[in-house]
């Protein structure tokens, strides 16, 4: 028989290579291809709708898990979720447009309910854990995120205390530094 009767699976099947490396939260977030490249789930739509269900007040859960294997797409997730949510990010336009294709009652949702339009939506704060304390880990994470902001004088007095954060830091401390800097937000 010759070669040319016989069909490849190859000559059938195209595999994307997005989203089969690995994702870094933290510095892959302002990634613009990425954005571009996510490939939105019918689970990840459903996660979405569940979490705009406590924003629209339907819902009292306030905390959600997303669980899976290594590499089944949890961080890239946690990507295109922080670059929907914050209208400041560079790619939230980019995100956003991808959801109005796929879904676009659900990018409405998300558009109301985050009063897009009138502010900036969600501060994403991406946090890596590595070997440090909880509190070294939300601090590297924090300033990451707030250094963009640091043209605020209040944003530069929370910064300025979170250098002085350590193991000793107790959780009350560090729920009301976050409370002045969701305050401070408010009234930016």
């Amino acid at each position: 028989m010759s070669k040319s009767n016989h069909s490849l699976l190859i000559d059938f099947l195209n595999v994307r290579q997005s989203g089969l490396r690995s994702i870094n939260v933290e510095s892959d977030l302002h990634n613009n291809a990425l954005a571009d490249e996510y490939i939105l789930t019918a689970q990840a739509r459903s996660s979405l709708e569940r979490i705009l269900s406590r924003f629209e007040g339907k819902s009292p859960v306030r905390s959600w898990t997303l669980t899976g294997p290594y590499g089944s797409g949890k961080s890239y997730y946690g990507v295109f979720l922080m670059n929907l949510m914050g209208t400041a990010q560079e790619s939230h336009k980019r995100v956003l447009k991808q959801l109005r294709t796929i879904d676009s009652a659900l990018a409405s949702q998300i558009t109301h309910a985050l009063n897009h339009g009138s502010t900036l939506g969600m501060l994403p704060i991406p946090i890596t854990g590595f070997r440090a304390s909880l509190q070294e880990c939300i601090k590297h994470g924090l300033s990451q995120s707030l250094t963009k902001l640091v043209r605020n004088n209040n944003i530069k007095l929370l910064l300025r205390e979170l250098k002085y954060w350590d193991t000793q830091t107790t959780s009350h401390a560090i729920a009301d530094w976050f409370n002045r800097l969701a305050e401070c937000l408010q009234r930016t």
